[in-house]
């Protein structure tokens, strides 16, 4: 066993202790989603920068700001923080509110870079499909990890959050429509029905790519496999 594996095994080994130690404490809903809203500052931040701390920090926006690019990346941390000053509708909550500022940013500065012949030339170069990809067979494989995304991410968990965290949660605010039927009107609606159509929208995209790019109908004329950016 190499040290990696080993950094993961003891890893996930951490999380089920303390999951396990810190689960005793959890009596109702305030306890298990804002943690009997008794949280320290420092908890709180924690947990915050956690949810940033991911592998798009560590490798592509530490290659941006590297490359002279940082000011999107410091903006970014703003537009979440504003849902946490200000006090909005629950539709406006963090997560939305940095989503949405995120996509501002991130449209406003691609618009701004360009891209050089030469880089050009060596993404069409890095995404040129070998000949050994292509086949009906190779191609019906490839389709079932899109067809998974879009019934597990795209249609289960979306109900399974729905069933287990949104309407526990409206039951426990007492913010259920008459009939004890959801509000769909809240912030945490909007998040499933976001998940779902993400999900779905990404998985259709991954087939049509899928068909397009790599059934062998898609070779060109000359029988060579054609480059990702001539397709798209």
């Amino acid at each position: 066993m190499d040290i990696y594996t080993t950094a993961i095994a003891v890893s996930i080994l951490v999380y089920i202790v303390i999951g396990s130690y810190a689960g005793r404490g959890v009596r109702n809903l305030d306890d298990y989603y804002v943690a009997g809203r008794r949280a320290p500052t420092l908890l709180i931040v924690g947990t915050l920068v956690a949810s940033v701390m991911s592998s798009t920090m560590f490798l592509g926006e530490a290659g941006f700001a590297y490359d002279t690019q940082a000011g999107p990346y410091v903006l970014f941390p703003q537009g979440a923080a504003v849902g946490y000053v200000l006090e909005l509708p629950s539709l406006l909550n963090p997560v939305i509110i940095g989503g949405l500022a995120s996509l501002l940013v991130t449209i406003v500065v691609s618009r701004m870079t360009t891209v050089s012949a030469a880089e050009k030339v060596y993404l069409a170069k890095l995404h040129e499909r070998p000949e050994s990809e292509f086949g009906q067979r190779r191609t019906r494989i490839t389709l079932i990890a899109p067809a998974v995304l879009i019934v597990v991410n795209g249609v289960v968990l979306p109900v399974l959050l729905t069933l287990y965290y949104v309407l526990p949660y409206q039951r426990a605010t007492g913010i259920l429509a008459p009939g004890g039927s959801l509000d769909w009107a809240t912030g945490e609606m909007a998040l499933m029905v976001s998940w779902s159509v993400i999900w779905i929208a990404l998985g259709v995209f991954a087939i049509r790519y899928i068909l397009r790019a790599y059934a062998p109908a898609s070779r060109g004329p000359s029988g060579r496999a054609p480059a990702i950016f001539g397709r798209l």
